[in-house]
């Protein structure tokens, strides 16, 4: 089909199937512009099986992103021919169909499901009720039902008779269940409100999720929210949605790795390294990456010795020095909270199993490697194998795993060791599988530093820095007895 397109619709397509980092804003405009000339590559796409998908000769990092959009574009225009696509692939496909899409969530499916499904609750309720549907494909259905009757393309009492024929049947698991009372609570729907007691009492839904008191207090004198009403609407201004949805994992692990007050003080050194792409390295993702390593290593690292390769050697110039002295005293109290973390034993991977391998996250897994392997890169001796043989081939795998997410180079190199062709197919199979492996590598090393630090260093956990409040004037907090400006500080700045 794409043979016959014109040169500039052919552009939109490719924009869209291989963008870079960054939302493809002008292709998604274009192509809403032309959808009805793109119709039928995206409609191609919306058929690709999973395996089709990971045999096509790009990176399916890249290459999935086309059915991604062709989703959204579809829900934009109201193109009901997609409906039956959409259906086909995530009633064929299970849970890899969402797996291949990467960050797209079940809210946002029931909205594309609502948009493309020209009302028909009808074809909702049987995609629905499909045996063996993947758990994520039937909350979907389930939401994109509550927004055709907040949109009155659907009557609430025939909405309220299926949702109490499912409440009191065995076709749902008990994740399904929660969501639907969920739906129930949001949507206002009174009349189940006995029906979901006798749920609960049956066991159909957790008690430790939902209570007696959550329904008794939500039913009897809801009314739908605006705020519901703007959650249970079809898809409209498709590039900001995307935008949003791009955002919502990756907002959901920063706060992972960063709490606010580490933000009030850390965010101008953040400005200042967008404004001028090159100063240090305060991408907040590589910072965390880099600060986790040193505090894990089981050996002390003074401030002295990675100030100087978070700065480059050179200090940001701001415009005042409370502005520098704010920056400096944040980026020691995030230190000082890491620390403490790993002192108290409660340092943990800030990637999930659900997070690692979502594939919007993919810059963020690799620039938190990159600041970990620079860090672990000060103190080698502390991260060699350990002897017992199982112990070295998990270590040895986690590390690898690091080095694979933090250098392209060394991904390659270990291909070619393993007897594989340095291939786009092969790349993308070996960046799943270390995403996946990620959190467990994480967590290997953790547990690899504490048995370091008691073998090497009984009694050298790390101490945390004395102080968090210094000005350049003031003693250094490393303990050396200098004026921070003179230690520490000093090692920061460039000489001039």
């Amino acid at each position: 089909m794409t043979e016959t397109m014109q040169p500039s619709h052919q552009a939109i397509i490719q924009a869209l199937s291989f963008p870079d980092d960054s939302l493809p804003e002008d292709a998604l405009h274009n192509a809403i512009k032309h959808y009805d000339d793109i119709k039928p590559a995206l409609h191609a796409a919306l058929k690709l099986s999973i395996n089709e998908i990971k045999n096509i000769e790009e990176p399916a990092e890249k290459a999935y992103k086309l059915k991604f959009y062709a989703m959204y574009l579809a829900a934009e225009t109201r193109d009901i021919d997609a409906f039956p696509l959409i259906r086909d692939y995530f009633s064929t496909q299970g849970e890899q169909a969402w797996d291949c899409l990467g960050n797209i969530s079940t809210r946002d499916m029931g909205r594309i499901l609502a948009s493309v499904c020209n009302g028909d609750a009808c074809a909702l309720k049987s995609f629905a009720e499909l045996d063996g549907m993947d758990s994520f494909a039937r909350m979907s259905c389930l939401d994109a039902m509550g927004i055709l009757m907040c949109q009155n393309d659907f009557p609430r009492q025939k909405l309220v008779e299926w949702f109490r024929t499912w409440l009191r049947s065995d076709m749902l698991n008990q994740q399904e269940y929660g969501y639907l009372a969920n739906i129930c609570m949001l949507l206002a729907l009174k009349e189940l409100k006995e029906d979901l007691l006798a749920a609960l009492k049956s066991g159909h839904l957790d008690a430790e999720a939902i209570t007696i008191e959550d329904i008794e207090d939500e039913l009897p004198h809801a009314e739908i929210s605006d705020f519901t009403r703007r959650l249970f609407a079809p898809v409209h201004d498709v590039v900001n949605l995307i935008a949003e949805c791009s955002a919502r994992s990756y907002l959901t692990v920063l706060f992972t790795m960063f709490e606010r007050d580490d933000f009030d003080t850390l965010m101008p050194l953040f400005q200042k390294n967008r404004e001028t792409k090159e100063v240090g390295k305060f991408i907040p993702e590589f910072l965390h990456g880099f600060m986790f390593g040193i505090v894990i290593t089981p050996a002390l690292i003074l401030p002295s010795e990675w100030y100087p390769i978070l700065f480059n050697n050179g200090m940001p110039e701001f415009q005042s020095e409370k502005e520098d002295e704010v920056a400096q005293q944040g980026l020691l109290r995030f230190y000082n909270r890491l620390n403490n973390d790993r002192l108290d034993g409660f340092i943990q991977s800030p990637f999930d199993t659900a997070n690692s391998v979502d594939k919007e996250l993919t810059p963020v897994a690799r620039e938190w490697c990159r600041g970990f392997a620079r860090a672990i890169a000060l103190r080698p001796q502390y991260w060699l194998t350990q002897e017992d043989p199982h112990s070295i081939s998990v270590f040895t795998e986690s590390i690898t795993t690091i080095m694979v997410l933090s250098d392209q180079h060394k991904a390659d190199d270990l291909l070619i060791m393993s007897g594989k062709k340095v291939t786009p197919v092969e790349q993308e199979k070996l960046l799943t599988g270390s995403l996946e492996n990620l959190p467990f590598a994480i967590n290997t090393l953790i547990n690899h530093a504490f048995d370091s630090g008691a073998e090497y260093h009984p009694a050298a956990m790390h101490k945390p820095v004395r102080s968090t409040k210094v000005g350049r004037n003031e003693p250094c907090p490393c303990g050396s007895g200098k004026k921070f400006k003179k230690c520490c500080g000093a090692a920061g700045r460039s000489v001039h």
